[in-house]
């Protein structure tokens, strides 16, 4: 069995209900092992921290390093993914701008 990482960082407005039952629905359909990351959202100071392992998420807020990436004015997400998948990077990519822009 092979398991490939990604890291995505991509800018743009998430809702964060939708952004949690997207992953959910995206850890299932790409075989996600582990998925761990922020969200940043416009109105927000803190991000969202994200852990989810197989269909478990659980989501806080809680500030985030000096050293962190951030995005610009909009929001933004930054994830580290485990995936049986071998391109669920380009794949997790397209479905996430295809939802959230």
């Amino acid at each position: 069995v092979r398991v490939y990482s990604c890291s995505i960082r991509l800018e743009l407005d998430v809702d964060q209900a939708e952004c949690e039952k997207f992953l959910k629905n995206l850890s299932a359909n790409l075989q996600i092992l582990r998925l761990k990351g922020r969200i940043w959202f416009s109105n927000k100071n803190l991000p969202l921290q994200i852990q989810m392992v197989g269909p478990r998420l659980s989501t806080w807020f809680e500030a985030a390093p000096n050293s962190a990436w951030r995005p610009n004015d909009i929001g933004g997400l930054e994830l580290v993914v485990l995936s049986l998948n071998e391109d669920s990077e380009e794949k997790i990519r397209q479905l996430i701008i295809q939802r959230f822009s």
